[in-house]
């Protein structure tokens, strides 16, 4: 019968097959790079391009550079990753941390939250233009903190490839949103803060690992807008961060902002509890708290800020979602 032949014999077709092979196997590495991080593992990352001169951008996305802040860590401060066994996919970004949003984004939150840790979420980004096996010079480094009136937001929304036109090395982050990042009955029990705190440790992590991207552990800036710019108004009062950046951008926030601060975050705290019916001695609220559903929480929080919008008239409300002068733990 008739058919479709090319006159390759058995040989040719085998030489062809192994071109073919090849060529696939050498298309797939040009857009996979890997680099080890010491005392931590190894990552596979992935290749972009910048926008205009399509200079090649190595990212790593989805760095764990704390420990899951769920269950006995919740509402406290970070706890840093441990190392992983194996190769770290680091080709796409991972969990935003858990936020209210859209009917249809608390209904997923609902579906998923018994199946998946939702807090697990304490991950950071870096993007470079050299080969980190390959490092020519060390850049200086561009720490990103986003915005979102530290309620909602992520590193998700924030590429480099405006920013990787110039010879610099960016990190961006997640951190803790909303009660779970800022809720404070201002004591040891919930003393509040914990995005704040998560930021410091990922700064910690950039000053102690960013070397092995080929950025610079001397020259690191950070910035952030909104309340992001809040966040690093109080980086730089922080004692904290001392030795871990030398420049900051504070774009349209800052710590002096009325809403960047809860004046009265432990009334807020009580009065989200008792939403999900935690009452008791502050102890009793924390060991009832640290239990409830993260959906629960996030409900919670947005009948509490709908009530006061109500009673209060306000547009904005900061109880339970903004930075507190902490009167216990962390300073």
């Amino acid at each position: 019968s008739p058919s479709f032949n090319m006159g390759l014999g058995p040989l040719s077709l085998a030489v062809l097959g192994q071109i073919v092979v090849f060529f696939v196997i050498v298309v797939w590495c040009e857009d996979v790079v890997k680099v080890t991080v010491p005392g931590l593992g190894q990552l596979r990352g992935s290749l972009n391009v910048s926008l205009w001169t399509k200079r090649t951008i190595y990212q790593f996305e989805g760095i764990p550079y704390a420990q899951p802040p769920s269950g006995e860590l919740r509402f406290r401060e970070p706890v840093a990753a441990k190392p992983w066994d194996g190769e770290l996919d680091a080709t796409k970004f991972k969990r935003r941390c858990p936020q209210a949003l859209l009917e249809e984004d608390m209904n997923e939150i609902n579906r998923t939250q018994n199946i998946e840790d939702l807090e697990d979420c304490l991950y950071l980004n870096v993007f470079t233009t050299q080969k980190p096996t390959l490092c020519s010079k060390r850049f200086p480094v561009m720490f990103w903190i986003h915005g979102g009136s530290f309620r909602v937001g992520s590193a998700h929304g924030f590429r480099p490839n405006h920013l990787l036109e110039q010879d610099v090395v960016l990190v961006t982050i997640n951190y803790r949103l909303g009660p779970f990042g800022f809720l404070s009955l201002q004591d040891d029990n919930i003393p509040g803060n914990m995005g704040l705190l998560d930021m410091v440790m990922a700064l910690q992590w950039t000053k102690e690992h960013i070397a092995d991207f080929c950025g610079d552990a001397t020259q690191i800036t950070i910035f952030g807008q909104s309340s992001g710019g809040s966040a690093v108004s109080l980086m730089l009062a922080s004692p904290l961060t001392e030795g871990l950046f030398q420049r900051a951008i504070i774009q349209s926030g800052g710590s002096l902002c009325d809403w960047t601060m809860d004046h009265k975050a432990a009334d807020h705290a009580l009065e989200i509890a008792r939403v999900v019916k935690c009452n008791g001695t502050n102890q009793q609220i924390y060991e009832c708290l640290k239990n409830v559903t993260v959906y629960d929480i996030l409900n919670a929080h947005s009948t509490f800020t709908a009530n006061a919008i109500a009673k209060y008239h306000q547009v904005t409300v900061n109880g339970g979602n903004h930075a507190v002068v902490q009167l216990a733990g962390k300073q």
